[in-house]
């Protein structure tokens, strides 16, 4: 029988911090924190001080993936998400909102053509 394949778990859009009620997101970084070295720590899916310790020592230690250091806050955030399961698990940011400047002259362009 082949090996499963488990798809990476893709970034859930928002910051994981303590208090989260997102149990399943948080069983998966408690889970991967344990396989990293960053624990001990229970995965039961609460996002409490123990997981904000081991998350924190996860960051001490992690560069980004840009080469930087992450923030050390106790968050996960899309930095240390993509950090902790890979960078294509976090989906590029959306572009920037044009300034009130540009819009302004994308629509002068408009209305004059």
């Amino acid at each position: 029988m082949p090996p499963t394949v488990i798809a990476p778990l893709p970034f859930p859009g928002h910051v994981l911090t303590i208090g989260s009620w997102d149990s399943v997101n948080v069983r998966a970084i408690q889970k991967r924190l344990m396989e990293l070295g960053c624990g001990p720590i229970e995965q039961d899916g609460v996002f409490g001080a123990e997981t904000v310790e081991a998350v924190e020592t996860f960051q001490v230690r992690t560069l980004d993936i840009h080469g930087q250091p992450l923030t050390v806050d106790g968050q996960v955030g899309p930095m240390t998400w993509a950090a902790l399961f890979g960078e294509a698990t976090v989906p590029p940011a959306a572009d920037p909102p044009l300034r009130w400047q540009q819009r302004c002259w994308a629509w002068r362009r408009k209305r004059s053509a």
